[in-house]
């Protein structure tokens, strides 16, 4: 088996990329004493926790259970100003729904709420599906085990509900109609993602499709089955979804490795983890980025006609599992790049190989990359972007295996392992920018995902505790998981296994938090029955030294959430560019707003574009404050 290294440099302008021009300005409101806790009775927590976050406390705490995927949203369901959380959970587990009491504390409402659901859930995305200010949300519903079809074959029993918030506290609940030929061959989601796709003032609801769990665990390489085809349909603006979009895929030849199977030759897919949506061409419609199981990362671009097709020239990919997507400017010149986990090293140090055999020209790439965009807009992918730690990584203690029938080490071709993302298994990913200073980093979520979990809270066998990457000024990476003191382990300090991932601003003081989203897992090989729950991990921020700018969008023309909407913020010495709602983390859903470090810039220039096109400046914006930019 070959990895193949590929670099490419990297170009683009903001101007060719959001258009600047002059348009009328948006209205402004500064933060108002936005770390003030509510008057709930309740003392605000120590912050003596952590260097830099704190834990939140969750009234009553909440365990996972008995599901494969773990989702959190977080969402303003009751509109006071304080961002709640949403936990999807398993079959005969109710979800949860903490309302932000403003103390570092939120507790339980889902049952007065209505969204306690029972279903074995996993996915969850939040926007406002009918325009009317306040947040709705999907949820999905995972295949069950044990369910065939006549055939005997796998069948994708999963579904979706639709949430709708009556702005009283309750949300209106439904389970949502498929048509009819999405309906015959069944789904399977693992992630949900609401968007305005054909840009008409609606959110559409976009779902990343997987494989059933009684053929077999959806990370093997390559395997497809009907019901992991994705879909994309549209929004009626009263929480219906219907007419299904043309995705037109690839062959399974054009991008699967070769001899690894097919259990069907036609209309079958791979399981598809995460997608993205962002206007990649600058032509106002948006296209889509793909992170799927066994085959290359994909863009799709949107035709004149509303069909998605997808663009082989648009990567320069390895085959891996790409699960969790965080899209930002890491390197700073002003273009959009990506930061995709992968299944990393676990398997092998597991010792067996889940990898397909290499015929030329496909290569084989299991790391964590970044992928730069060039001047072409081709994402060009670095498996060997610099990640600096102090502390010791799942790689370092990996050994090559000997294999005597051939006399030689097997995957011997890896080494050094230096410049590598030397990670195990990695799920839902975003971008942040943890320490403000301007430039954006990395959170995200994971595990091995072998099973039994033999290996959970042994990372020299291949656990983790996830990963917070700081952003060294546009160069590398610096693991700062352990300084920052944020691993994701249990009370006990085992690593979790991890799934969701969510950022959002929830004590109101500008900086982002992170939510991780952990499901239940076997700790033993011994006793397959044995189950521990999954526990969430809420981290509030702490004062940080670096300024702040909170930018919330207000759509017209476009969504009401603006999602889609690309933000530009100019520092002087290089910009920050977001888009907002268009990276998706794998099962989650992140905060509808952007929130941006500005190191010790005191003002700065803003530039919004909006999904319809209408673009918007603010020049000599001041920092440390929340603003409000509304589509003209």
């Amino acid at each position: 088996m070959k990895l193949w290294l590929l670099i490419a440099g990297c170009g683009g302008g903001t101007e060719a990329k959001i258009g600047l021009q002059d348009t009328a300005d948006p209205s402004t409101v500064a933060a108002q004493d936005t770390a003030a806790p509510q008057d709930t009775g309740e003392p605000p927590p120590t912050l003596a926790q952590g260097v830099a976050f704190y834990s939140a406390e969750l009234r009553p705490p909440f365990a996972h259970g008995n599901a494969a995927w773990a989702g959190v949203a977080l969402l303003d369901y009751d509109q006071d100003g304080w961002l709640d959380i949403y936990f999807t959970n398993g079959e005969s587990n109710p979800n949860a729904l903490y309302r932000n009491l403003g103390n570092g504390a939120f507790e339980d409402v889902a049952a007065a709420a209505g969204v306690d659901l029972m279903s074995r859930t996993g996915q969850v995305a939040a926007g406002d599906i009918d325009n009317d200010g306040d947040p709705d949300m999907v949820v999905g519903i995972e295949c069950s085990l044990g369910t065939l079809s006549e055939d005997g074959s796998s069948l994708g029993d999963g579904g979706i509900f639709v949430l709708l918030n009556a702005g009283d506290g309750r949300f209106e609940s439904s389970r949502l109609s498929l048509p009819s030929e999405i309906a015959a061959r069944g789904m399977c989601p693992v992630s949900l993602a609401l968007v305005d796709y054909n840009n008409d003032g609606w959110l559409d609801l976009s779902a990343s499709n997987g494989i059933d769990p009684d053929q077999v665990y959806p990370w093997k390489f390559g395997l497809t089955a009907p019901e992991a085809n994705d879909f994309l349909l549209l929004g009626d603006g009263m929480g219906g979804f219907s007419n299904p979009i043309s995705i037109v895929t690839p062959t399974h030849t054009e991008i699967s490795v070769p001899d690894i199977g097919d259990r069907c030759a036609l209309g079958c897919a791979t399981t598809t983890f995460v997608s993205s949506y962002l206007d990649l061409n600058d032509d106002g419609r948006l296209d889509r980025i793909s992170g799927e199981g066994g085959r290359s990362l994909l863009v799709y671009l949107q035709d004149e006609a509303g069909v998605l097709r997808y663009q082989p020239e648009a990567t320069i990919s390895g085959v891996g599992q790409w699960m969790g997507l965080a899209l930002a400017d890491f390197d700073g010149d002003a273009d959009l790049d990506i930061y995709a986990t992968n299944q990393g090293i676990s398997p092998l140090i597991l010792g067996y190989d889940n990898i397909p055999p290499v015929v030329d020209p496909v290569w084989v790439n299991p790391f964590h990359s970044l992928f730069q965009q060039n001047a072409a807009g081709i994402f060009v992918e670095h498996y060997d972007w610099p990640t600096l730690a102090e502390h010791a990584l799942a790689a370092d203690d990996y050994r090559t295996f000997y294999d005597p029938a051939v006399g030689e080490e097997v995957h011997g071709q890896w080494f050094p392992l230096e410049n590598l993302q030397r990670y195990s298994w990695g799920w839902a990913a975003v971008a942040l920018d943890v320490d403000a200073d301007g430039w954006t980093d990395v959170a995200f979520n994971g595990n091995n995902c072998s099973a039994p979990m033999s290996i959970v809270w042994d990372e020299s066998k291949g656990a983790g505790p996830g990963g917070l990457l700081r952003n060294a000024a546009g160069t590398g990476f610096v693991d700062i998981t352990f300084d920052y003191e944020i691993p994701n382990t249990d009370e006990l300090g085992r690593y979790q296994d991890g799934r969701g991932l969510a950022v959002g601003d929830l004590n109101n003081d500008g900086y982002p938090d992170l939510v991780y989203a952990n499901r239940s897992y076997n700790p033993t090989q011994y006793d397959p029955l044995a189950q521990e729950p999954g526990v969430p991990k809420v981290w509030l921020s702490k004062p940080r030294d670096g300024h702040w700018l909170r930018i919330d969008l207000v759509g017209t023309r476009s969504n009401k959430d603006a999602i889609g909407a690309l933000v530009d913020v100019d520092l002087g010495a290089h910009h920050v560019l977001s888009v907002l709602g268009g990276s998706g983390a794998t099962n989650s859903s992140s905060e509808r707003t952007v929130l941006v470090g500005t190191g010790n810039v005191s003002t700065v220039d803003v530039v919004v574009t909006f999904p319809s096109g209408q673009v918007v400046r603010k020049t000599a914006v001041a920092v440390d404050q929340r603003i409000t930019v509304e589509e003209p």
